[in-house]
């Protein structure tokens, strides 16, 4: 396993040889808005942020979530498990500050073996995070809200995914 990010700030493009992806795309509007099936909340409030909602936050950047609700430090899961099967694979997470307020946060992300605490200053934009992850992981993905200073302004997930590494 291996941090090999952050690997600049982009929009968010999941690729064709992603196995498992969420782009939040779908993800309700609003505070408090409920997560899309394929996800639970174990934890605290999320809120559908970015184009077409109330509070796009980061333009350009689609929908995604706020990890502190209104107000509420959030720990979300996927509700399957995500599974690599044969060899490396790339586990990718786009995240940013709460670009608001001017308080950094930190969410925690786990999947297999990656289970690291990021810091995020507030006013940079999405980040693309990227972890090897080994063959035959299998696990549900897990975002915790670990820190902020306002409840109501957290950390922004905009898109996450499993790809095979590709072969050299």
């Amino acid at each position: 396993m291996k941090l090999n990010g952050p690997c600049g700030c982009c929009a968010c493009v999941i690729p064709e040889s992603a196995i498992f992806s969420e782009d939040w795309s779908t993800a309700p509007c609003g505070l408090n808005a409920p997560l899309p099936p394929t996800w639970e909340l174990l934890r605290g409030k999320t809120d559908g942020v970015g184009e077409g909602c109330q509070f796009v936050i980061i333009p350009g950047q689609g929908r995604f979530i706020d990890l502190a609700g209104t107000p509420g430090n959030s720990t979300i899961r996927t509700t399957d498990q995500w599974a690599t099967g044969e060899g490396d694979h790339y586990f990718v997470v786009y995240l940013a500050g709460e670009n608001r307020r001017g308080d950094q946060t930190s969410v925690r992300v786990q999947f297999g073996p990656v289970n690291e605490t990021i810091i995020l200053p507030w006013n940079k934009g999405f980040t693309r995070y990227r972890w090897t992850v080994p063959g035959n992981t299998t696990d549900k993905v897990t975002f915790t809200q670990v820190s902020t200073v306002d409840p109501a302004y957290g950390s922004l997930l905009n898109c996450v995914w499993l790809e095979p590494v590709p072969a050299p």
